[in-house]
């Protein structure tokens, strides 16, 4: 293969780290794959409130929402009172056809944004506060309990159907914040294997987004003896399925393999594996 260039990815999972190896022959090539990479990871980095619950956080520009992308508010509502750790805080509630933020007034800080596609179930409960409003997020993202006292009742009950309206939408055609242009044009070359029949990845392009510091560390330090250093019993997966030398940078060009399931040349796996099976153990 003589020498060529890599793509260098660094992952964690749990309290497993990961180093992937990339190597494509086309030089010119690679470089564009490694400017859409990173393209790819700086639209998910800063899509997150599409995504991710957020306590806390800067919701706020000046004195108003501050939008997402293809984000509208479909109502505000003030003085909506906020029942969590049984202390009532007045604020103002946002629903959007994306996710419903409330932020206090006194103390615009103090908010919290949820996105539809993290909400688990919409209801009205009777509370030693009265009737309120709840929002039960799932599990994996903390099972918050969120409940919040509008008044009067007639208000209650019409935010609460039209909560539940987006909410269902959202679980038939959620928005990540991420728009998927079909095929990959831009790599005509990287399919055109006869052992690769796979349809064609997608390109993720997100339109720019204020107020969002993103970080990409191309300087990541990382230990390279560690994976080789984990224990099969330690409960995680084993780092030997992915480094198979003491030093990943001393691979011999006899050991790279082309892989039809990935559409990618890697090194060589020990006996009896599979990159299928490897990523079925996560």
């Amino acid at each position: 293969m003589g020498t060529t260039q890599s793509l260098y990815l660094f992952a964690s999972y749990h309290q497993t780290r990961y180093e992937f190896i990339f190597t494509y022959s086309q030089k010119p090539e690679l470089g564009r794959l490694f400017v859409t990479v990173k393209s790819v990871h700086k639209a998910y980095s800063t899509s997150r409130m599409y995504r991710e619950i957020k306590i806390r956080g800067a919701v706020l520009n000046g004195t108003e929402l501050d939008l997402l992308p293809e984000e509208e508010i479909k109502e505000k509502i003030s003085g909506v009172c906020n029942l969590s750790n049984n202390i009532g805080n007045i604020g103002v509630m946002y629903i959007t056809n994306i996710r419903c933020v409330w932020h206090a007034i006194n103390n615009e800080s103090f908010n919290v944004s949820v996105p539809y596609i993290q909400i688990s179930e919409v209801k009205l409960k009777n509370t030693q506060y009265g009737n309120a409003l709840v929002l039960q997020t799932f599990s994996r993202t903390g099972g918050y309990l969120l409940g919040f006292r509008i008044d009067p009742l007639d208000l209650l009950k019409k935010s609460a159907k039209e909560i539940k309206s987006y909410w269902r939408i959202a679980n038939q055609k959620p928005n990540f914040g991420i728009t998927s242009i079909e095929g990959n044009e831009e790599f005509p070359e990287l399919m055109k294997s006869s052992d690769y029949s796979k349809p064609k990845p997608s390109i993720f392009i997100l339109p720019e987004v204020e107020n969002q510091n993103i970080i990409i560390n191309d300087d990541y330090d990382f230990d390279f003896n560690f994976a080789k250093n984990l224990t099969k019993n330690s409960g995680e997966v084993s780092g030997e399925c992915y480094l198979e030398e003491s030093n990943p940078l001393n691979v011999n060009d006899k050991d790279i393999v082309w892989d039809p399931d990935l559409g990618l040349a890697i090194e060589k796996l020990q006996e009896g594996k599979n990159a299928f099976g490897l990523w079925k153990l996560i």
